[in-house]
């Protein structure tokens, strides 16, 4: 396998490690742990909609990414399905043509299309007291350093901000492996206790489109369920 199909199959447990950095989430002995260990990325389910009794799905082999950049041909009119983590903790719609699978040994997804140069992951922890603005923006910042580390890095545009949501995003743009591509990292915590993290890497050429296209109506149509994910924290 090529070094650079290597570093995206790995860039969504780059991604779902980090979303308990900084935390100290208790985790049930047998309950799947919040927080991921390296595994292979996981088959998704059949269909976004259907249930498993085991959150933790199988190991399959992944589809074969490249880094060429994609361009969008013809007009797109996108089919969303809704994502049901099978334990409650969430629901979220997502394109019904990307591939969408399972975090392994943790809570979230990672969900790719444009033969993996679109890349969206999201997962979840617990934590009853508030995260500092600090611990965020140490999450954030580790997470770019994973993620930079990962490909052949180059033109790195980033910056920091926060919103009137208390929001922490980093975003922007760079070049990785040659492929000039805009990426976004947000971490919250909602009132209930539940830390979101969620990463975005698109290749710029797409971004204005993407944006109506696709991620506007993924990012609002998430609901997350707080005692459902702080069960499993306890």
């Amino acid at each position: 396998m090529k070094p650079s199909i290597k570093r995206a199959l790995a860039l969504a447990l780059l991604l779902a490690a980090m979303a308990g950095c900084g935390s100290d989430v208790r985790q049930n002995q047998g309950a799947a742990p919040l927080i991921p260990s390296p595994a292979t990325l996981t088959q998704a389910p059949a269909s976004p909609t259907q249930a498993a009794g085991d959150p933790t799905l199988a190991p399959a082999t992944p589809a074969v990414p490249t880094l060429a950049p994609p361009t969008l041909t013809v007009p797109l009119t996108p089919t969303f399905v809704t994502y049901r983590e099978p334990r409650g903790v969430f629901s979220i719609d997502v394109p019904a043509n990307w591939k969408t699978s399972a975090l392994p040994s943790a809570v979230g997804i990672n969900s790719v299309a444009y033969n993996a140069t679109v890349i969206f992951t999201l997962s979840f922890n617990w934590r009853a007291d508030r995260l500092s603005p600090t611990i965020e923006a140490q999450i954030v910042e580790e997470l770019k350093s994973n993620i930079l580390s990962s490909y052949l890095a180059q033109d790195v545009q980033l910056s920091g901000s926060r919103d009137q949501q208390d929001r922490y995003t980093l975003s922007g743009t760079v070049r990785l492996d040659g492929t000039p591509t805009t990426l976004e990292i947000r971490v919250e915590q909602t009132p209930g206790g539940s830390i979101v993290l969620q990463s975005w890497l698109v290749p710029t050429v797409l971004w204005a489109e993407f944006q109506p296209l696709f991620y506007q109506p993924i990012v609002r149509s998430l609901v997350i369920d707080d005692e459902a994910l702080r069960k499993l924290a306890e």
